[in-house]
């Protein structure tokens, strides 16, 4: 018969030095993800009671890994495109979508043409939503679109994605 393991949160063991590290770089990802805002690193260690140079640890890894982005100016950080590409659930991607949904749709029917809305961030690109209009697959069976600019590997990728 197997018995249950204590979990390393249950209040009967305390947590290990590892589950501590890992508990406040979960704190500083759901305080982004939650909050919706940019934060400096005072913000985020008051925010959270996290020492600040425990917290600069964790926004500095969590930059140098593309999760987060920085202001040079403001030094406030912000989620950045490519976390959210990896977060397709996110609320982030779905008010963007619900927002631009009508100007793409509007602009569509406007232009006769597919639009689509791509988020790019330095060398990362999110594809937020697209509107095809159909019109243009029915009455120009035989046009052929012209080629696109060259694009980055990420927005190619991402604009394939959503066709």
């Amino acid at each position: 018969m197997r018995t249950q393991r204590a979990s390393s949160t249950s209040p009967s063991r305390p947590p290990t030095p590892e589950n501590r590290s890992v508990g406040r770089i979960l704190d500083v990802l759901d305080l982004f993800l939650d909050g919706g805002a940019t934060y400096t690193l005072k913000d985020v260690s008051d925010a959270l009671g996290i020492p600040k140079s425990t917290t600069h640890g964790i926004l500095h890894a969590m930059h140098g890994k593309g999760y987060l982005t920085v202001d040079p100016e403001t030094k406030r950080y912000a989620v950045s495109l490519r976390l959210l590409g990896r977060l397709s659930a996110t609320p982030t991607v779905e008010i963007l979508r619900r927002r631009a949904r009508r100007h793409l749709e509007r602009l569509s029917a406007t232009l006769g043409e597919t639009t689509k809305l791509i988020a790019f961030e330095q060398t990362h690109s999110v594809a937020i939503d697209c509107r095809e209009d159909t019109t243009l697959l029915a009455v120009r069976t035989s046009w052929r679109p012209a080629p696109l600019p060259s694009l980055s590997n990420a927005a190619s990728a991402s604009m394939k994605a959503c066709s």
